[in-house]
């Protein structure tokens, strides 16, 4: 979920603390002494995207899905392990470990949604109590986020979390992501915060992809492909679309196998030429069924893809039955998941 490279950050305590020595018949000095000093690493998360079926690993709370530091279409979970360490004179007087998790749950019909945020102390020893936790976050654009993570006081065994709440009033759409700024604070000491980053996430208003109308306003994370797997209750479609995955040497739509996705077009000559170059003048050769080209024809990688292989398109006469309802799947798969002009996906069948 966080940018890949290791973030470590000195928080320096600048105030002076100062002894005053007296002595009789002379001038009071300030004795300065060494300044005590908070640093803080946190070693980011690396996120990948969630399998299409899986078992949820351990390492993150319930509320933390798919999984620790794993994603999909609308929900972001991170798990990072982070170390305060207090020196004075150079010499280590505390030292606290903690465990940060975060969940960011999009909404497809809505652009606000929210993240569940929590620090949880796990064990430490020396000074460690007693400095605030302080959290701050932001997101660009169009984009507003308000911190609800309360100021509260460092203690092994702690856990400090509450939510960011945020919305985006783009009127056409928004990539934007969430920065991050962590410190620990206490009175007399300034603090440079430790700072990172979520995924990418992208807000839209209006927009589609082809003729299957507005989808209204909803956010998603752009960089996860979801999956496509309806087709499989289609016997004669995902026959059809089965041999050509395994056929075609780019395997389109193909995650199985390790082949290039899919990407939606919104190109109406596009989607036409595909349709076009697959299925042409065909006639049926009885009534009842209907030409089925694959890659889909509302899709960049379609038969008149100029990049395709020999194998790597293909056609079939299917039931018309099945086309209507593929029709209605794929829709409604390109709806649900917000599915743009050039965004990626796969198709399991």
């Amino acid at each position: 979920m966080f940018t890949s490279h290791r973030r470590r950050v000195a928080l320096a305590g600048l105030a002076a603390l100062a002894a005053i020595g007296t002595s009789v018949g002379a001038t009071a000095y300030a004795a300065p002494q060494s300044q005590p000093v908070l640093s803080v690493s946190l070693t980011p998360a690396h996120a990948q995207a969630a399998a299409p079926v899986q078992g949820r690993a351990a390492g993150a709370p319930s509320w933390c899905a798919p999984g620790p530091n794993e994603y999909n279409r609308t929900q972001a979970c991170a798990v990072e392990n982070g170390t305060l360490t207090v020196r004075l004179n150079k010499k280590v007087v505390g030292r606290l470990n903690f465990t940060v998790t975060q969940h960011i749950g999009l909404n497809v019909k809505s652009s606000r949604f929210a993240e569940k945020f929590s620090v949880t102390f796990t064990s430490g020893a020396g000074d460690v109590t007693g400095f605030l936790t302080e959290l701050t976050a932001t997101c660009g654009g169009t984009c507003r986020a308000v911190s609800h993570v309360p100021a509260e006081p460092t203690r092994v065994g702690g856990t400090v979390s509450g939510t960011i709440d945020y919305s985006d009033s783009t009127t056409t759409k928004n990539t934007t992501r969430t920065s991050y700024a962590l410190a620990f604070t206490r009175p007399g000491y300034q603090s440079t915060p430790a700072r990172w980053s979520s995924l990418n996430y992208r807000c839209d208003k209006g927009n589609k992809a082809g003729r299957t109308g507005n989808y209204g306003t909803g956010c998603v994370f752009p960089g996860f492909r979801p999956f496509e797997t309806q087709q499989a209750a289609l016997p004669g479609i995902s026959k059809n679309i089965a041999r050509i995955q395994k056929a075609g040497p780019h395997h389109y739509g193909a995650y199985g196998l390790h082949g290039a996705a899919l990407h939606r077009t919104a190109n109406g000559k596009t989607i036409a030429d595909n349709r076009r170059v697959a299925c042409g003048k065909r006639k049926a050769p009885t009534r009842g069924v209907s030409c089925d080209e694959y890659p889909f024809a509302s899709t960049r990688e379609g038969a008149a893809n100029k990049s395709a292989k020999r194998g790597d398109w293909g056609w079939a006469w299917v039931p018309v039955s099945e086309q209507n309802k593929q029709r209605d799947i794929l829709n409604n798969f390109y709806r649900n998941n917000r599915i743009l002009d050039g965004d990626a996906f796969w198709v399991a069948v």
